[in-house]
């Protein structure tokens, strides 16, 4: 037999296996996981913020770095030129400076991409244990609402019953 459109198969069963205290405390438990589950999406989601403005911070010093050098080997050609025998050894160290702190940037920023990537990957495992819990807790409230109106047809019926009686036993006397 299917179920109604509406109704969820199987859950029937399932509820008449539990009482209304353990469909409460079922449906509370299934609520807390959810609060924690969205805890744990909007703390990724954090992660992910920081992660990308650490690589934006990155991304800028690189860029700054990179235009230091090019300015640097502009003076060198350029208005530096004329005393560069003076300035040689200065403009020599400095350029090594910033390759290594290019490198280093770099390095750094490469390193920036894979936390942020870690952290998409995190907060994207955070939402689909959120859509899981958002699940498992709209199964337990349905289970819940479905053990009411089982509950209260039972007590229609059980009143039905008892207007039955009472027109039956009126007709005996």
């Amino acid at each position: 037999m299917s179920a109604p459109f509406g109704a969820l198969p199987g859950l029937a069963d399932l509820g008449r296996g539990l009482d209304r205290a353990d469909a409460r405390q079922l449906l509370r438990l299934r609520e807390l996981q959810l609060r924690r589950a969205r805890s744990a999406v909007a703390e990724a989601s954090d992660h992910v913020s920081r992660a990308q403005q650490a690589l934006d911070h990155r991304q800028a010093r690189v860029t700054r770095t990179r235009a230091a050098r090019a300015e640097l080997l502009t003076d060198i050609a350029g208005r530096l030129a004329a005393r560069l025998p003076q300035w040689a050894p200065w403009a020599s160290a400095h350029r090594a400076w910033l390759d290594d702190q290019l490198e280093r940037e770099e390095y750094a920023l490469i390193n920036d991409e894979r936390v942020l990537e870690q952290a998409q990957d995190r907060l994207a495992e955070r939402r689909r244990e959120l859509a899981r819990c958002e699940h498992r807790e709209s199964l337990a409230a349905a289970l819940l609402d479905q053990q009411r109106r089982h509950r209260a047809r039972g007590e229609e019926r059980r009143q039905d019953a008892e207007r039955e009686d009472r027109a039956t036993g009126d007709r005996a006397w």
